[in-house]
């Protein structure tokens, strides 16, 4: 593993959760944010993020059903 390899994994990953493009152009001292987008936001990385947000929108929905059955079914939920 290279250098850049690990910059540019860094910095997916920090896309990958959420951070805005403008956080990435600061921190890897990028001068336009034309280049930052072009070289970190993918259509691949796109669908991670909507894939972690679907992700989390089904736990939450998981959680909230099963403190809904408990509640339901006369268990005290906290």
């Amino acid at each position: 593993m290279h250098p850049h390899q690990l910059r540019h994994s860094y910095a997916t990953h920090i896309i990958n959760n959420g951070a805005p493009i403008e956080v990435i152009q600061s921190l890897f001292g990028h001068e336009k944010s034309e280049m930052t987008k072009s070289n970190y936001e993918s259509p691949h990385v796109s669908k991670v993020r909507l894939n972690a947000r679907i992700t989390k929108v089904r736990s939450g929905f998981l959680i909230w059903s099963r403190r809904r059955r408990r509640t339901m079914e006369g268990v005290n939920v906290s």
